[in-house]
């Protein structure tokens, strides 16, 4: 079965980068040859932004276009070292503060 997704994060009820998503979404479709994304979608998509924040899993496959919703995952503390071979004291380690999803 060919298929593709597109996941979209929501920020403050809004769609960052919504029409990039989109026409990224819409090349995907065309060049597997599934029916272009219904008009209607984009309507359900502006309904499940409304939910504030969230994380929209947008599927598009033989069986038509489904949207799931999923809350943000919360950030972790994550230790990054980066090693620098080049430093005039031989080696130099550092560590970056990062965070990633739970």
């Amino acid at each position: 079965m060919s298929g593709l997704f597109e996941t979209i994060r929501v920020r403050e009820g809004t769609i960052p980068f919504r029409e990039a998503h989109l026409v990224r979404l819409r090349a995907g479709l065309e060049t597997i040859g599934l029916p272009a994304l219904p008009a209607l979608i984009e309507e359900r998509l502006a309904d499940h932004a409304r939910a504030g924040e969230a994380v929209l899993r947008l599927t598009a496959d033989v069986g038509g276009p489904r949207i799931e919703t999923r809350p943000v995952p919360q950030a972790r503390p994550m230790r990054t070292d980066a090693a620098f071979s080049d430093c005039s004291s031989a080696c130099c380690t550092v560590t970056f503060p990062m965070y990633r999803p739970s």
